[in-house]
């Protein structure tokens, strides 16, 4: 998992500049959330994953229960040797499965989660965008009034800017609007009451590259460790067991169709073993390739700040011996800000994609 390290200086600002364009209240009483905490809360207060738990609970008495009655007498032969070899595995890898299932719900609501976080970062850098463009756009119109004033422009020359000013408010609001609706589904996943109210540290960029030295080692690992095919082989082994007991007490062969159908049983888990190990190696190559691909978008993503930064600061230069006005300045500081959103948006996928990966192979 990712470790947190606090924000200063500029984004901090923005954090508190984008509280109180929201309309949403911060209470006394709030919840503060960090990488840490989105962990802790997802495996211990989240809904579906305590739900999970209490099956695993049910399924962990059962298995207790079939090696209880294990040399237990039954009502058929059958069944007394299903007692002793056949219900304990069975029980066994019922467990295995709800324990994989939990695991699984697990990565999916931590990546959720996290999604929504790095979602909310996002969101307040798009805010502080939005607003620099109304800035602009205000400081344009005052330009034109001048320019109307003076006579040299009509008065329908407003209207274009203003319709921009209306529509960047317009995208403003549904900003605000998004963030009240990720604090409903943050809330859901942590397991908070809906209402209670949220505050979501920042986190840096900081990001180390992830390569894999030799990806069939990982291939290798995921086809001993994989809970599902180790599932499919374990139900596989019962088929044989059973198949075993009905064979010894075929008795005037009044269990043929069964065995018939074990047999079949057994031949299409022979298939379906090989189709399962083929998909857990295209999964490990796909997500792995998936890595390299957002590495190289976020690579280049950090060339193009850079050269948004080296522009900008081309500008500010201009603007500082009155070579350009500063509606240009605005307009070169817009595209800048553009720039980091899409260098951050390359990050938190990179981060995403990443933890995916690891979730598949560890």
């Amino acid at each position: 998992m990712f470790k947190i390290k606090w924000m200063s200086g500029v984004l901090l600002i923005v954090l508190s500049i984008v509280a109180m364009l929201s309309s949403f209240a911060i209470e006394d009483h709030h919840e503060t959330i960090t990488l840490e905490i989105i962990e802790d809360r997802i495996v211990n207060y989240n809904n579906e994953v305590l739900r999970a738990s209490e099956v695993i609970k049910n399924t962990e008495y059962k298995l207790y229960q079939a090696n209880e009655d294990k040399y237990n007498v039954s009502t058929s032969d059958v069944e007394t040797r299903k007692n002793l070899s056949y219900y304990p595995k069975l029980f066994k890898m019922n467990l295995l499965d709800d324990e994989w299932k939990k695991e699984i719900l697990i990565e999916n609501k931590y990546l959720e989660a996290l999604d929504l976080y790095y979602s909310y970062q996002i969101m307040l850098e798009e805010l502080i965008y939005r607003n620099n463009i109304v800035d602009r756009l205000k400081e344009e119109l005052e330009l034109v009034d001048m320019k109307i004033v003076e006579g040299s422009y009509l008065p329908i020359e407003r209207m274009g800017i203003e319709v921009d000013i209306a529509n960047e408010e317009f995208s403003i609001q549904k900003l605000v609007n998004e963030r009240e609706r990720l604090f409903l589904d943050l809330n859901v996943v942590l397991g908070y009451d809906l209402d209670t109210p949220l505050v979501i540290e920042g986190t840096d960029l900081s990001t180390k590259a992830y390569f894999v030295d030799n990806i069939e080692d990982h291939i290798e690992y995921v086809l001993v460790t994989d809970e599902s095919l180790e599932k499919l082989l374990i139900s596989y082994d019962l088929m044989q067991i059973e198949l075993e007991i009905f064979e010894d007490f075929n008795d005037e062969n009044r269990y043929d169709d069964y065995i018939s159908k074990l047999k079949m049983d057994i031949e299409l888990t022979e298939y379906d073993i090989k189709n399962l190990k083929s998909s857990l190696e295209y999964d490990v190559r796909k997500k792995y390739n998936d890595v390299l691909n957002a590495y190289d978008l976020l690579t280049i993503k950090e060339i193009m700040l850079e050269n948004s930064r080296l522009d900008f600061e081309v500008v500010s230069t201009k603007y500082e011996a009155d070579l350009v006005n500063h509606v240009l300045l605005l307009k070169e500081k817009e595209k800048h800000l553009l720039s980091e959103i899409n260098y951050k948006e390359a990050v938190y996928d990179y981060i995403l994609v990443v933890e995916g990966y690891k979730n598949l192979i560890e």
